[in-house]
């Protein structure tokens, strides 16, 4: 749909015919902005999700380290045991040779060393599956948001082109 703008000038009359490109009008507009506020949160909870899965890993490698410590202490030596926070209490080891493995419910499983040292390692690598799927969500998240932002941007910038530049004479 072609615009017109006139502009007088001495005694000629300069017609300007311009072109609207990509004009989006308001209701796409809003959709896309609702769209991309929508896909904000979302990449917010995935950043969450991905600092958790950060923190489970730092503590599994941590629990692997203990396990190690443990598999190598004398039966009935003193040993601080860490209650949480930052807080330890003193104890004894009763059985070096294992250890007690939460497997979910809350039901604990005696376990050697070694096998709840695999425990620990094969949960570190299901937890870095579900960091690898939720980076690449957030990777598909900002492709989408930055599309929604170029064609906003284009749109409210209007892409206005001139088409043509025609001169009239001034009629009496």
């Amino acid at each position: 749909m072609p615009l017109k703008y006139s502009e007088r000038h001495s005694s000629e009359i300069y017609v300007l015919h311009y072109t609207i490109v990509n004009i989006m009008d308001e209701k796409e507009m809003q959709e896309h902005l609702v769209f991309y506020q929508l896909l904000q949160a979302t990449f917010e909870q995935l950043e969450k999700q991905m600092m958790a899965v950060q923190k489970k890993l730092v503590e599994l490698e941590a629990t692997k380290m203990a396990i190690l410590e443990i598999e190598g202490v004398e039966k009935e030596k003193e040993i601080l045991l860490p209650i949480g926070a930052g807080v330890y209490g003193h104890g004894k080891i009763a059985h070096s040779d294992r250890v007690l493995v939460n497997v979910g419910a809350n039901v604990l499983i005696n376990k050697k060393p070694d096998d709840a040292s695999r425990f620990v390692e094969e949960r570190k690598r299901e937890i870095m599956l579900a960091a690898a799927k939720v980076e690449t969500d957030m990777k598909q998240i900002v492709e989408k948001m930055n599309e929604i932002a170029t064609k906003v941007n284009e749109a409210s910038a209007g892409k206005i082109t001139e088409k043509d530049h025609i001169k009239v004479p001034k009629s009496n």
